[in-house]
């Protein structure tokens, strides 16, 4: 499976994406109030000149792995790469 995360090898480039969610779940969760926990968010794309909020979820490596233990999945392998996590994984 493959999920889409704040994380990258790179310091930086995991620092930029990070304050970027940040900043979208201040925004979304104070301004707009909307009941979002950290890692959704509400992105506004357009379809056919329709304006329409798209949800989005990141998650980082550790809260992951904490899903898939809670939900009896053993994990075989697990890297990081370009903005994603990358996991095979076993259900026992």
């Amino acid at each position: 499976m493959s999920v889409e995360t704040w994380m990258y090898p790179n310091l930086l480039d995991t620092l930029r994406r990070f304050l970027g969610d940040l900043k979208l779940f201040l925004y979304w969760k104070f301004i707009r109030r909307k009941p979002l926990i950290w890692g959704e968010f509400l992105y506004r794309i357009s379809i056919e000149n329709v304006s329409i909020p798209h949800y989005h979820v990141h998650i980082d490596k550790w809260t992951l792995c904490k899903i898939l233990d809670k939900n009896g999945f053993t994990i075989k392998e697990i890297d990081l790469y370009d903005g994603y996590i990358y996991v095979l994984c076993r259900k026992t």
